[in-house]
């Protein structure tokens, strides 16, 4: 059961109309269920309190935030006022593109523009919250997706959106250092989703090296879309999308076509 702000808003007006139930999710969107207010407020009294973006989940004992604080930083899921689907946050950064489109929107025109046929094999660079994941697994024969962070594919158990990912036989999530991975792997791909956080976090997912391992996992004509994030974001006081093009393109990639938050190659 997941608890958030708009839960709570929703049984305070109905408790104010003297309700004896309210109407709310209890599954981030997904459906709507109807509630005793004496039962929930019972509930309340056990959670720790909900602020702003905050996602509580109970497990029918105890409520706790979603987030996980270690040394590795701050991970969690929160909810969107325009998004049902949780946001994942690394240290306070937005780790999904949810603009003007929505989260849903932004990924479909990404997985279209990879043109996904049920015979690819595609290669995807850092899972996240898996949303692109499931999009992809809808369409490829198979997916390998890399993710490094285990305090995030963590989370991805308590989303109700992307936890059965983690059970889907076409995707093999690997849980190690993508510019490790890329380096050794002898597997190649048809199709390659490179969906790294941004340069401060990753450099060494920007680096004329990792392009040039990738293209050696390529198939020829294997398209890859590269996630740069917004336009005229800088690095070394250089536009960071023609950065990325001037050394993808010096590793044998040929541009495509740049997209909003992101470029298409080809090999």
């Amino acid at each position: 059961m997941y608890l958030t702000l708009e839960t709570i808003q929703e049984y305070l007006i109905a408790k104010k109309e003297n309700k004896t139930e309210f109407e709310t999710t209890f599954d981030l969107g997904i459906s709507r269920t109807t509630w005793p207010i004496d039962k929930f407020s019972a509930l309340l009294d056990k959670c720790p309190k909900i602020r702003n973006e905050d996602i509580m989940y109970w497990d029918g004992k105890k409520g706790f935030k979603l987030q996980i604080s270690n040394e590795n930083g701050i991970f969690s899921l929160r909810k969107d006022k325009k998004e049902n689907k949780p946001i994942l946050y690394i240290n306070a950064v937005k780790m999904n593109v949810s603009k003007d489109k929505g989260i849903d929107g932004y990924n479909q025109d990404v997985i279209k523009s990879l043109e996904i046929k049920s015979t690819d094999k595609v290669l995807e660079i850092c899972t996240g919250a898996g949303y692109k994941t499931i999009l992809l697994a809808e369409k490829a024969k198979s997916v390998v997706s890399i993710e490094k962070s285990e305090e995030v594919l963590e989370l991805m158990k308590f989303n109700p959106y992307t936890k059965e990912l983690l059970k889907n036989s076409t995707v093999k999530i690997v849980n190690k250092n993508a510019a490790l991975y890329v380096k050794k792997s002898k597997e190649k791909f048809t199709k390659i989703l490179h969906d790294p956080p941004t340069f401060k976090f990753a450099p060494e997912l920007y680096t004329l090296e990792f392009y040039k391992n990738l293209y050696g996992l390529a198939e020829d004509n294997c398209i890859m879309f590269h996630y740069t994030g917004n336009p005229g974001n800088k690095f070394r006081g250089k536009d960071l999308a023609s950065a990325t093009v001037e050394r993808a393109k010096s590793a044998g990639w040929k541009l495509i076509k740049k997209y909003d938050f992101g470029i298409y190659f080809r090999k």
